[in-house]
Order: C-alpha cells, then sequence, then structure tokens
C-alpha cells in the first residue's frame, strides 16, 4: 500500500473517532438536557400541588441531575425557582384562605367580637403585606431579574434558549398582568370582609350569638348583613361558602 493511501487512511480513521466522540458527547447533552426538563417539570408540580411538600421541593431543587457545562445551568435554574419558591411561601403565608374564612365565621364572632380587633389588625396586615410581596414577585418574574441569574453563572449562550425555557417554566404566579389582576380581586374580596366587620362593629348593640347564629334586632339589620355576605360569597374562588357564618331571624 501506498504510503500516501495509508496517510489519507490514518487521517480518516482519526476523522470518523472524533466525529463518533462528538457524537456521543451530543448524545449525552441531550440526554442530560432531557433529565433536567423533567426534574424541573416535576418540581413545578410539586410547587403547583395543592399540598405543596416544602421539604421535598427544597430537597429537589438542592440536588442536581447533570453534569460539565449542563451542570453550570443547571445550578442557574435551580436558584432561580428557590427564590422563587421562597415568595410563594411568603404569599401563601399571607393569604391563608382558611384564616380568612374564619374571619366571617361565627367562631371568630364569639372569639373577637364585637370590635373585631384582631380581625382588624389581620386584615391591615394582609394588605400591608400583600403590597410588598406584589413589587418582589414583579421583580423576580422580570426578565432582566431572570438574566441576572444566567449572568452570575457565566453560563455559554448556546444554553440561553434552553435556560429560558426553563425559568419561564416556573408559572405558579403566572403572569405578572394576570398575578396582580388576581391580587387586585383578593384585595377587594379582603376589602369586603373588611366592610362586614366594620358593620358589626358599628351596629354591635343591634345582634348577638345564639345556638351558633347570628341574630339581629331588626330585619333591617339583618338584610344589611345579608347583603354584605352575599357580595362575599360571590368571591367564592377564594371563600369557601361553608366557612360563612349563618345568619337567623330578627329578634
Amino acid at each position: 500500500m501506498k504510503k500516501g493511501k495509508k496517510i489519507f487512511l490514518i487521517i480518516l480513521a482519526i476523522i470518523f473517532i472524533i466525529m463518533f466522540l462528538i457524537g456521543v458527547m451530543v448524545v449525552k447533552d441531550l440526554k442530560e438536557e432531557d433529565k433536567l426538563r423533567d426534574d424541573i417539570s416535576s418540581i413545578n408540580e410539586l410547587i403547583n400541588s395543592d399540598n405543596p411538600d416544602d421539604k421535598l421541593i427544597n430537597k429537589k431543587l438542592k440536588t442536581y441531575v447533570t453534569t460539565g457545562d449542563n451542570l453550570s445551568l443547571e445550578k442557574a435554574v435551580k436558584r432561580y425557582y428557590l427564590d422563587s419558591y421562597d415568595l410563594v411561601k411568603k404569599y401563601n403565608n399571607i393569604v391563608n384562605v382558611e384564616k380568612m374564612s374564619n374571619l366571617v365565621s361565627i367562631n371568630n364572632f364569639m372569639f373577637d367580637g364585637k370590635d373585631f380587633n384582631i380581625s382588624k389588625n389581620y386584615i391591615n396586615d394582609i394588605n400591608n403585606n400583600l403590597d410588598e410581596v406584589v413589587n418582589e414577585v414583579s421583580e423576580q418574574l422580570s426578565d432582566k431579574n431572570r438574566n441576572k441569574y444566567f449572568k452570575k453563572n457565566k453560563l455559554d449562550s448556546y444554553y440561553k434558549d434552553l435556560y429560558n425555557e426553563l425559568t419561564l417554566s416556573f408559572d405558579y404566579f403566572g403572569s405578572e398582568k394576570s398575578f396582580r389582576k388576581n391580587v387586585n380581586e383578593l384585595k377587594e374580596l379582603v376589602g369586603l370582609i373588611s366592610d362586614t366587620l366594620n358593620y358589626l362593629s358599628d351596629n354591635k348593640s343591634h345582634w348577638l350569638i345564639s345556638n351558633d347564629t347570628i341574630i339581629f334586632d331588626s330585619k333591617e339589620k339583618l338584610s344589611e348583613f345579608g347583603i354584605l355576605l352575599s357580595k362575599i360569597e360571590d368571591n367564592n374562588e377564594y371563600i369557601n361558602q361553608k366557612e360563612i357564618t349563618k345568619q337567623d331571624e330578627t329578634l
């Protein structure tokens, strides 16, 4: 065999090996990307569940399933998720639907009536803290903020599309616009509950609790109170109507 032909075959073999190794690396890289997608998808399901397992979520967010450059990408994405999940917990701590429902329950009327000072302070805390968390969530969801995590981990531009895909899949709050809309609706509900408690404290001499039922001394007062409760019941997206207090005829 001629020397030139031997060299050609050697070069061809080297090229084949290189292409093979590149192919193996590409396949491995794609498998790791899919693995990361599946991991982030499962984390989103946990966060969006009715009863999120805080320990499990934090464990998964601090456990890595990739290697190499993909690991740097995963760390950036999960750091973003950790900070976002902290806001989820903060928001849910403020918006305690069960506790809000109890504000217009017979138990609360007996416990905190007739001035409802504890309930009113709680409502003030909700309003003040909601404004704060809305601003924090809006900042967290912004493209500018998301890009900070990408830049901080000095990721190659090759990963930008996947990074955006994974971070934008965090959808607990929805878009900033929809989140603000939901918060405004929640504030309206809180305002209705506040109006109801203010009505009861302003008319404290006109009602009493008997046999787990609120009773008014006139049909007019009963009707006014009923209208306030009806407005709250219309917000059944947040309030379980079973928690709404029973009302009865006048004395």
